[in-house]
C-alpha cells in the first residue's frame, strides 16, 4: 500500500502495517473536520504517533490521501472479488444475496472512507478523482459480472445489468452515508434483507419472488 511514498523503513510489511493504521486511522478525522482543514500534527495525533514517528512512514500530508486512497481501493474490490470467487460453486441468486450481505456489512465497517470520499472526491486533485473514479468502476463491474452470470443461466432478466449493478453499490454507499437516519428505522440486517429481496424482486426472471430470507 502506497507504493511510491517516501518511507526511511526497508521493511515492507512493516510499512504496510503501519500505512494501514494511519488510514483507518485518520479516516474519522478527516470526516468531521474536511482533508483541507486538518493539520499534519491532527493528523500525528489521531493515530497516536509523534511528528517524526509519522514522517518515518510518509513524506507528507498529501501522503496521507494517498494511502487512504490505496487502501480504500484494495479493501472494497478485493472484497468483492474474493467473494464472487468463493460463490462460484452457488447459483447466481445465491452468489448475489452473500455478495450484497458482504459488501454491505464491509461498507459499515469501513464507513468513515464512504464518507470522506463522497465529501471530498470533487475537491481532489484530477489525478486522484481518477482512481476514486477508476475504483468504482471496478466495484460496479465485479457484480455486473455476477449479474450478467445470473442473465446467462436464466435466473435473472434485466434490462440494464450496469444499472442495476450502479443500484446495488450505491444502495450499500447510503447505508453509510445515511447510517445516522437509518440505524433509528431499522439494523443493519433488517436494512440488508430488505435491500436484497427488493434487488432480488425486480431482476428474477419471469419476475418470481425470491426473498434473502431464503438464503444459504
Amino acid at each position: 500500500m502506497g507504493k511510491g511514498i517516501r518511507t526511511f523503513s526497508s521493511n515492507e510489511g512493516l510499512v504496510s502495517e503501519r500505512r494501514e493504521h494511519i488510514a483507518k486511522s485518520v479516516a474519522p478525522l478527516f470526516v468531521r473536520k474536511g482533508y483541507g482543514q486538518t493539520s499534519i500534527r491532527e493528523i500525528a495525533k489521531a493515530c497516536g504517533m509523534s511528528m517524526g514517528h509519522l514522517y518515518y512512514y510518509i513524506g507528507g500530508k498529501e501522503d496521507v490521501l494517498q494511502i487512504m486512497m490505496d487502501y480504500d481501493l484494495h479493501f472494497y474490490v478485493n472484497l468483492v472479488k474474493k467473494i464472487i470467487s468463493s460463490s462460484r460453486s452457488l447459483s447466481p441468486t445465491e452468489a448475489l444475496i452473500q455478495v450484497i450481505d458482504q459488501f454491505f456489512r464491509a461498507t459499515d465497517a469501513a464507513g468513515d472512507f464512504t464518507l470522506f470520499f463522497y465529501q471530498e472526491t470533487k475537491n481532489l486533485q484530477p489525478d486522484a478523482r481518477k482512481i476514486i473514479m477508476d475504483r468504482e468502476r471496478s466495484l460496479v463491474l465485479e457484480f455486473e459480472k455476477l449479474l450478467y452470470r445470473g442473465c446467462q443461466t436464466g435466473e435473472f432478466q434485466i434490462d440494464s445489468i450496469p444499472l442495476v449493478a450502479n443500484n446495488i453499490v450505491i444502495t450499500g454507499h447510503m447505508w453509510a452515508l445515511r447510517r445516522w437516519l437509518l440505524g433509528k428505522i431499522c439494523s443493519l440486517d433488517d436494512y440488508i434483507q430488505c435491500q436484497t429481496d427488493y434487488v432480488l424482486k425486480s431482476i428474477a426472471s419471469g419476475k418470481k419472488t425470491v426473498l434473502a430470507s431464503n438464503k444459504v
